[in-house]
């Protein structure tokens, strides 16, 4: 389930962003570099310096990534970016691509994905750890209940900035300091020789550094804003999460700084939000069902829950009979556990919910089931 949703959200991204077309296929194998890049980051500081040459493939394969979305950019950003990035960038679209790059592999593309498996989760598990006994979402109430599995089950665990630098190499932290210009401004250490073993410059990334580390997982629990029944998996009104939430670093926001350019928030958040609502909306709890939801059980951050099957329910009538709806017979019929979303795309009908009005591209068969499922729910209608 979680992979699923993670090439899903990239499917979207890719769509949303850049108006292309990417399969499921090539989600899947992005997912799989996903998981790679992130395991790295959570390592890469204290890794030492002789096993950086293992990650060499990593590095390449990322190199191809910004290659192939490059061009996307130039397209849609070249004419603002051009001559707008830091001097010590060799192409501003280059580095723009990479950031996005960032967001869809470490932020938006792994946030998103984990609060949206979470929420599906919590609709099928009858484990213990389950919070959520209910597991139904209040009518009308999709993105509360979306925003609610961002407070608990908080995708982004901390927010660490550095207030003072780690020491620049062969320096001191006297002349480090100097590199701080203000407004947002800094200037990177300088590179020295490469070392001969590991083939690159010496550098430093920790030591001297004094880095803070604010607790969103907990502040977001915090009961003086939440109240005595902070822990428990109650869907609020709208209004309690837009005054309470620091889930996207709310707080981190200083527009007198570079006009905004500094802000550390999450750029992303009402396209998160609207992501999470609309697929709220969109998934029927009636038309699938989960394999084993006894063993769907809920752990700390910051996967949250282990990871489960959905299936199509043998009991959906939008599945019909062979005479009646023969393609959509054939897939629900198909002896396969992963169906969800591997073999039905969602994000044209997420389209549809956010106002867009795209035309869906589905294969033949799984259009006919989610045509057939929509027209039922009034969604859809022939033309």
């Amino acid at each position: 389930m979680p992979g699923d949703i993670k090439a899903f959200i990239f499917q979207f991204f890719n769509k949303f962003v850049f108006d292309r077309d990417v399969s499921f296929e090539e989600a899947e194998q992005f997912v799989g570099f996903q998981s790679i890049v992130v395991a790295t980051g959570i390592v890469g500081e204290t890794l030492p310096e002789p096993f950086y040459r293992f990650l060499v493939s990593t590095r390449e394969q990322y190199t191809q990534y910004v290659e192939e979305f490059e061009p996307y950019v130039e397209n849609m950003y070249g004419s603002e970016l051009h001559g707008s990035c830091a001097p010590s960038s060799a192409s501003c679209v280059r580095q723009a691509t990479a950031a996005i790059l960032d967001g869809i592999t470490l932020a938006g593309g792994v946030s998103v994905p984990t609060d949206i498996t979470t929420a599906v989760g919590i609709l099928y598990s009858t484990h213990a750890t389950n919070p959520y006994p209910a597991r139904e979402i209040p009518a009308g109430k999709e993105l509360e209940f979306f925003w609610k599995n961002i407070r608990i089950f908080a995708p982004v665990i901390s927010f660490p900035h550095w207030i003072t630098r780690p020491t620049c190499p062969n320096s001191s932290a006297e002349e480090t300091a100097k590199l701080n210009k203000g407004e947002g401004r800094q200037e990177a250490c300088k590179e020295g020789p490469k070392n001969q073993i590991t083939g690159y410059a010496d550098f430093n990334q920790y030591t001297g550094g004094v880095r803070q580390v604010p607790h969103i997982a907990l502040a977001q629990r915090d009961p003086r804003r939440w109240g005595a029944d902070w822990i428990q998996f109650v869907v609020r009104d709208l209004k309690a999460y837009m005054d309470n939430s620091v889930g996207f670093a709310e707080m981190a926001e200083d527009s007198s700084v570079a006009n905004g350019k500094m802000n550390r928030s999450c750029p992303g958040k009402t396209l998160a939000l609207m992501i999470g609502e609309a697929f709220m909306k969109l998934f029927k709890k009636d038309e699938w069902e989960a394999v084993s939801p006894e063993t769907i059980a809920f752990t700390m951050g910051p996967m949250w829950v282990s990871e489960f099957v959905l299936q199509a329910s043998p009991s959906l009538s939008l599945c019909g009979s062979p005479q009646q709806e023969p393609y959509a017979y054939a897939i629900c019929s198909l002896p396969c556990a992963r169906y969800f979303p591997s073999h039905i795309s969602l994000w044209p009908l997420i389209w549809k919910v956010l106002g867009m009005h795209v035309q869906p591209h589905f294969p033949a068969a799984s259009g006919v089931v989610l045509e057939t499922g929509l027209r039922r729910q009034g969604i859809l209608r022939s033309t």
